[in-house]
């Protein structure tokens, strides 16, 4: 949902991102302001399945632990287009914050993809429902980030009053019935924005259509690898070759002359004609991911 991008943004650093939920899988750290940032992996629920999500479920129930009340703030990140889901967490978040004490905000991120698909969300109600500050901002348009710190800052300020209340009851079914409701009512058509997502992957993944595109792209792919990297394969080939002539003839028969033709020339040389189809097949399957990746924004 953008949580690392965010962090990134909030802390100058450049933690890898990526477009696809788990890239982050330790707590990562940072300096900035004489602030302590935090970036916890990603979980779906305080009631962890996976070893991800017991690391940072236990490492924030540390967090929590600690004594000074105003040192530690939550910053919980909401995905806009997958609201419910994510109002189920922050519910959980705040019947946890509220239990220790500690100031909470929400960051409802992906705003961008909202506005993009003509949707919208009703984040003032949100807001008054669930009684916590909710911010609505892109991480990756960087929209709503200077709001976003403004709150932030107004906590360090008096962090007593972003202590949410106990409204909601404990049982995981009323949470569950309570984030689908304010996503129904709040929230975007979650439904058709979903769909217009999967459109790509029912045509790339139908039988028929999506079995023909495989093999075509398997066939480019060998095509490029094994007979468009052929003249750069050669090329780089000519060049090792005419550089070992050039520098051999130049030392005397001998050990020396034998490890830089046989060890040097013979086995890099060896390893660099194989670069240009390396090189090929990487650009060719970061140029696949990207391509998809566009083409579901564009749908």
């Amino acid at each position: 949902c953008g949580k690392s991008l965010l962090f990134n943004r909030l802390t100058g650093l450049a933690q890898k991102v990526a477009n696809f939920p788990g890239v982050t899988v330790e707590v990562k750290y940072a300096e900035k302001n004489q602030i302590r940032w935090i970036d916890f992996p990603g979980i779906y629920s305080l009631n962890a399945l996976t070893a991800d999500e017991r690391v940072s479920v236990s490492k924030l129930q540390e967090e929590m632990n600690r004594p000074n009340v105003h040192s530690t703030v939550i910053i919980c990140l909401l995905d806009a287009t997958r609201l419910e889901q994510s109002l189920h967490l922050g519910m959980q978040i705040q019947q946890l914050a509220s239990t220790e004490k500690r100031p909470l905000i929400f960051a409802l991120n992906m705003m961008d993809e909202i506005v993009a698909n003509k949707g919208s969300i009703d984040v003032q109600s949100i807001e008054k429902k669930l009684g916590s500050p909710v911010i609505p901002i892109s991480a990756r348009t960087k929209l709503g980030l200077g709001k976003l710190d403004e709150t932030i800052q107004k906590v360090f300020g008096n962090s007593t009053e972003f202590i949410p209340q106990a409204t909601h009851l404990n049982d995981e079914t009323n949470l569950k019935t309570l984030s689908k409701a304010l996503s129904e009512e709040f929230g975007p058509k979650i439904a058709m924005l979903i769909e217009k997502q999967n459109r790509v992957d029912r045509f790339v993944l139908s039988s028929v259509i999506g079995g023909l595109l495989f093999l075509g792209i398997m066939f480019l792919l060998f095509q490029s690898i094994f007979t468009w990297a052929t003249p750069l394969m050669d090329g780089v080939q000519w060049l090792v070759d005419s550089t070992a002539t050039q520098v051999i003839k130049h030392i005397p028969p001998g050990d020396v002359q034998s490890f830089f033709k046989d060890a040097i020339f013979g086995g890099i040389g060896s390893f660099l004609v194989f670069v240009p189809q390396i090189f090929v097949l990487t650009f060719l399957i970061g140029l696949l991911e990207d391509s998809g990746y566009l083409a579901r924004a564009a749908i």
